[in-house]
């Protein structure tokens, strides 16, 4: 009687499910695991070949949360990281993942839109991003990949919003402070020169009426005299 065929667990964080697959390592259902709190959802169908680093089919997958977070990229803030063990396991075609997230844990400013998965590479210890599929009702990001390591949810930088320069007033065509003073001054001289013409007629005019007065005066001067 022949052996029955391996299985392949999923451990999620003590959550553990059974999956067959075959002795060449291909899986013979779809594997459809989630963790108790929804938090990692594992989907690899039906006829992917998983291997393990070594190139022989892979017996157990093991998902933990990362906690403390490492570190991140500059300026992006880790929201969730989850280690898929074991590293180098390969899956042809692509596998789909899914992280969920608390809507709490995004920094001020920042969209849920703009959340992005991103792998830490254990050769170079950088950080490479993943293009994902945010779902903003059920807080989850999608992705796929063909091979397991630590993977992160991150929050990218908040946009920096743009100052508007309040532009500078432009004066109203006309003549400026200096022009305005020196006909001011101008203006004044004429007034000056217009009372001095007027003083000076006056002054005439009371001479005048002396002169025209004076034989008057005389002659009643000389009759009171008589």
């Amino acid at each position: 009687m022949p052996p029955p065929p391996p299985k392949l667990d999923v451990d999620l964080w003590g959550e553990v499910s059974s999956w067959d697959i075959s002795w060449g390592g291909v899986l013979l259902e779809d594997v459809d695991a989630a963790s108790t709190d929804g938090r990692v959802i594992v989907y690899i169908p039906k006829g992917t070949k998983v291997l393990g680093l070594d190139g022989e089919p892979l017996d157990e997958i093991v998902v933990t949360p990362v906690n403390p977070f490492p570190t991140s990229p500059e300026d992006y803030h880790v929201i969730a990281a989850f280690d898929f063990e074991p590293h180098g396991t390969t899956f042809d075609p692509r596998i789909e993942l899914t992280l969920a997230y608390g809507p709490d844990a995004l920094p001020e400013g920042v969209r849920e839109a703009d959340l992005v998965i991103a792998l830490l590479d254990e050769a170079t210890w950088e950080w490479e991003f993943v293009t994902g599929v945010v779902d903003t009702d059920a807080n989850t990001i999608t992705f796929s990949i063909d091979d397991f390591s630590l993977f992160a949810i991150l929050a990218a930088p908040a946009p920096t919003p743009t100052l508007t320069p309040t532009p500078t007033p432009t004066p109203a065509p006309g003549l400026g402070a200096g022009v305005w003073t020196g006909i001011g001054i101008a203006i004044l001289a004429a007034l000056l020169v217009v009372a001095r013409r007027r003083i000076a007629i006056l002054a005439a005019l009371l001479v005048v009426a002396r002169l025209r007065i004076a034989p008057f005066i005389r002659r009643i001067i000389s009759q009171i005299k008589r």
